[in-house]
């Protein structure tokens, strides 16, 4: 089972791609050049951390990528996030 999430803005090399692989137990979210300043590795980290991965142990894979693309895409626009009130 294979799910990715691609959110891509055209000529701007920021796009984000979610990749999941439940067999092997893999999540990861790798960014565009032209996110890298904004959503570094430590908030990708982070959001597969405390968002993506208790959905997960839960057995909602559904909820997990879905809350976890939001996180990602609203990160760079500033949005809240729900660790920041950790």
């Amino acid at each position: 089972m294979y799910h990715n999430l691609i959110v891509p803005i055209i000529d701007k090399d920021n796009g984000i791609l979610i990749v999941v692989t439940p067999n092997e137990r893999r999540i990861r979210i790798e960014v565009g050049y032209g996110l890298e300043g904004t959503m570094t590795d430590l908030i990708a980290g982070r959001i597969i951390q405390y968002i993506m991965t208790p959905k997960f142990k839960k057995g909602d894979y559904n909820a997990g990528i879905a809350e976890g693309a939001l996180s990602s895409v609203s990160y760079p626009t500033r949005w809240a996030i729900p660790w920041q009130s950790l």
